[in-house]
């Protein structure tokens, strides 16, 4: 009998208790984004291409960087700490190829809690062709 009294009372008003649990799950979220300020740096890709390839067209290799997180600490951070690489290692041949852009090397980032990173472009698209002579 008391279980089924305590499932009245959670029933009861459900749409009422399902909304201030909404609510309350977004207060918490803007609890935790309230502090983060955001900062955006320009840095250049370093694209990882295999030895018998080479770009058949020059491609922009800037990338804009977002980080949002502590003022004082992502302003700590200089476009020269981040090392942006697109890997394009598996291309067996000329033709186009994409990839996604990826932070590595993260050690500079790690004590920056909470901190929110985001690329633009956050995938890059190029055309290779075979390497001209002159290799061993």
């Amino acid at each position: 009998m008391k279980l089924s009294k305590l499932l009245q009372s959670l029933v009861r008003n459900w749409p009422v208790k399902v909304l201030s649990l909404i609510i309350a799950m977004f207060l918490f979220y803007l609890s935790g984004t309230m502090g983060m300020d955001e900062r955006q740096l320009l840095s250049e890709a370093e694209l990882i291409i295999p030895r018998h390839l080479e770009l058949a067209v020059n491609v922009d290799r800037e990338v804009l960087v977002t980080l949002r997180g502590p003022l004082e600490e992502i302003y700590k951070v200089f476009p020269d700490q981040l090392r942006i690489t697109a890997d394009f290692s598996h291309a067996q041949g000329p033709g186009t190829y994409s990839a996604y852009m990826k932070l590595r090397d993260i050690h500079t980032l790690q004590h920056i809690t909470p901190l929110e990173v985001n690329f633009s472009p956050k995938r890059i698209t190029i055309e290779l062709a075979e390497a001209s002579g002159g290799g061993l």
